[in-house]
């Protein structure tokens, strides 16, 4: 059974260049004055940058908080954003709730977060999930249809902006909401 994480929005894509991140950092900026964590999760493994503050490594995960808002990497486009801290994991899809089990254990229980991931929907379900797609392309993302619930709502990006109404989304009670 997945945990009902109430202070978690997730962001998932139809695929690559889709404007997951700009959506997150998008969010990000908008409730930066409540303290809000940024966490982006990739199923590839790189070289980390000097200087990076990696807090757990181990064979099949890695976890690293960025320290850095001067680079183009996604997980520095959040800080820059206004995250109060980014964590950036690289795990396999198949043992991707360990290392976030371990982010939720080192932030207060009701602390917003923004989380860009496909995978994690596997594991935890947030209060609110966006379906991010190119505007023009496909609506669905292979996957999905392993998740027993739907996206709170679809979002097109078409390359610059969003066709969405953001002052739908609220952080209310510890809570992630979508305004009627």
């Amino acid at each position: 059974m997945k945990k009902q994480l109430n202070n978690l929005l997730m962001i998932a894509g139809t695929g690559r260049n889709v404007g997951k991140t700009m959506l997150a950092c998008k969010l990000i900026g908008q409730f930066s004055h409540q303290d809000v964590v940024g966490i982006k999760v990739s199923p590839h493994f790189h070289q980390q940058a000097e200087g990076q503050k990696i807090l757990v490594q181990r064979p099949d995960f890695m976890i690293i908080e960025e320290t850095s808002a001067s680079t183009s990497k996604d997980s520095s486009r959040m800080l820059q954003a206004g995250a109060s801290k980014v964590y950036y994991i690289q795990t396999h899809d198949r043992i991707i709730g360990e290392p976030f089990r371990i982010i939720l254990s080192m932030l207060p229980e009701n602390q917003p977060v923004i989380c860009e991931s496909g995978a994690m929907l596997e594991y935890a379900r947030p209060a609110l999930f966006f379906l991010v797609y190119k505007k023009g392309g496909v609506q669905t993302k292979p996957g999905l249809e392993r998740i027993d619930y739907d996206p709170n709502q679809k979002i097109a990006f078409d390359g610059e902006g969003f066709d969405f109404d953001f002052d739908k989304i609220g952080f209310e009670d510890h809570a992630w909401v979508l305004k009627k």
